[in-house]
């Protein structure tokens, strides 16, 4: 009964979870006819783990090793699943809600060591639930949740607030998984690195620089001996972008950290707490400490604000906010805790206010952006999941039906990669080499986006056409459009399918033709303008789908 009476928070906050991952699930369901994930990118992971489950290959594909993943161990868990009971789509899912479950009872655990009370406690679960939003993060069904239930471990471990007595050992471990999990979690093991270094620990920073970092340099040579570049290439374009030059990439490095902090208000408020109570904690040192918990409060909340201006400069936001969900889950617990050991120091001085104002004041100030946000990535995960099955399932039932084993350009991989066995060619480059180098070394123009297509003997092109302005080869004939309404999670509303030599045009615009009658309601096709004599009298109003 007395474990129950304190484990009561963690409970309530479990089963608020469950019940929301639950309600959002069958809502998916509803409207797409099946579930599917929030976002294509988890096809990806599945399209990897797949293929190295069954043909031994570290690729989209199973022709070829691509070093295409930001989340080495994400794909590895999916592969140990896919080899137990076969290729699956519930995997990401249940093993999403297995973290977030973890990330829950870690931060009831922490929240107990700290001090806070079963009330208080249960309203920072709630928060964390509500805030991050978890319930969104399980249905996107990528490694992020996962990725901030190791970040907490970290953070906690270095604080001393968990596996005091194993801490370098532990924290060693912790680092190798967090790198694994996202390359940024790499920026956390450094920031720990530094906290053990200034508690004059070279010795135990050492140990955990090495356990945290030999899983990725180990990775980055296999990756360099495949004949790729030492981190993902989904790492190296996304974070510094596409120009090679020195003066463009330092450029891109200073701004792009105070840009994304101007428009992330809630990652700045996070910055700033952090550091305000930081700085009450030094004043707080010349407190007495009778009876104080033995933990790290100045460690715990010091790393967690050195992890902010990194993520911001080298990582995005992304589709609903997920690149960014463990610096809010973190952050929650973090200030929680921080502020029960200021309640500890300075007690006897605010006798006369309730014992939980500081709580409730943090939390008021916190709700404000927090919560907004929270609220919005909620309200759009069930259209989110409508959008990647009005046009990216489309895509792949298309190409399936059409090309498969063919050889097929795209600019979106995730699920025609996972549905259909075929030679890929990415336009953007996260799965093509090729494609990557040419990116970076700013020589990717019509001509170079045409050889690389001939050369791959390119059947079907199909891309975001806005993402290539400039860039469209004029030997390319454009023969349809698929649009979707109220967008909120893919590339772009309009997909284009192009035919790259003249000859293939009459092919490709009779499959998407016949194809189309089997949308979804809402997504519009449009194709090419015909003469009056060769067109049916229903196609004479189609929309010409090279106007703008």
């Amino acid at each position: 009964m007395t474990r129950l009476r304190r484990i009561w928070p963690l409970l309530a906050a479990g089963a608020l979870l469950v019940l929301m991952v639950w309600n959002l699930g069958e809502l998916v369901v509803e409207l797409t006819g099946q579930f599917v994930y929030a976002l294509d990118d988890p096809y990806i992971h599945m399209a990897m783990a797949r293929n190295l489950a069954e043909h031994g290959v570290w690729g989209v594909t199973r022709h070829g090793f691509t070093s295409s993943s930001s989340s080495p161990l994400w794909t590895l868990l999916l592969a140990a699943d896919y080899a137990l009971q076969g290729a699956n789509e519930a995997a990401p899912l249940w093993l999403n809600l297995l973290a977030a479950l973890g990330l829950l009872a870690l931060a009831w655990r922490v929240l107990e060591v700290a001090g806070l009370r079963p009330g208080e406690s249960l309203l920072v679960l709630a928060a964390v639930v509500l805030l991050t939003p978890l319930p969104s993060l399980v249905l996107i069904g990528m490694e992020h949740t996962l990725h901030a239930l190791l970040s907490l471990a970290f953070l906690a471990c270095l604080s001393g607030l968990v596996l005091r007595r194993w801490q370098v050992p532990a924290l060693a471990v912790c680092g190798a998984l967090l790198a694994l999990s996202r390359y940024e979690g790499a920026f956390l093991a450094l920031v720990g690195c530094g906290v053990l270094v200034l508690q004059r620990r070279p010795r135990a920073a050492l140990a955990v620089a090495a356990g945290s970092f030999a899983p990725l340099v180990l990775f980055g040579v296999l990756s360099l001996a495949k004949g790729w570049n030492f981190v993902p290439n989904s790492v190296l374009l996304k974070s510094l972008g596409e120009s090679g030059t020195l003066q463009a990439q330092l450029a891109h490095f200073v701004t792009k950290g105070f840009q994304g902090l101007s428009s992330s208000a809630h990652l700045l408020l996070l910055l700033l707490l952090a550091l305000g109570l930081l700085l009450l904690l030094q004043h707080a040192d010349r407190l007495p400490r009778e009876g104080e918990r033995d933990w790290s409060a100045s460690s715990l909340v010091g790393a967690y604000a050195c992890c902010i201006v990194p993520h911001l400069q080298l990582a995005r936001s992304g589709s609903l906010s997920r690149y960014e969900a463990y610096l809010v889950a973190c952050g929650v617990v973090v200030l929680a805790a921080v502020l029960a050991r200021l309640r500890e120091r300075w007690g006897p001085m605010l006798s006369q206010l309730r014992s939980s104002a500081l709580v409730v004041a943090m939390a008021a100030v916190v709700l404000l952006p927090l919560g907004a946000r929270g609220a919005s990535i909620l309200l759009q995960t069930a259209q989110a999941s409508r959008n990647i099955h009005e046009q990216q399932h489309q895509m792949a039932l298309f190409l399936a039906r059409y090309y498969p084993g063919g050889s097929v350009a795209l600019n979106d991989i995730g699920w025609p990669s996972w549905a259909v066995d075929m030679h890929l060619l990415d336009l953007w480059g996260l799965a093509s080499m090729e494609v990557a180098t040419a990116r970076r070394a700013n020589r990717y123009g019509p001509e170079e986006l045409h050889r690389l297509v001939d050369a791959h003997g390119v059947q079907v092109v199909i891309v975001y056409e806005h993402w290539f302005r400039g860039r469209i080869p004029p030997q390319w004939t454009k023969v349809a459009q698929w649009t979707l309404p109220n967008n909120v999670a893919v590339g772009g509303p309009t997909v284009s399918f192009f035919a790259p030599r003249p000859e293939q045009a009459e092919v490709l615009e009779r499959q998407v033709r016949e194809f189309s009658s089997e949308l979804p309601q809402g997504v519009r096709a449009a194709f090419r303008p015909r003469s009056p004599r060769a067109r049916p009298e229903a196609e004479q109003d189609a929309e010409d789908p090279s106007s703008p």
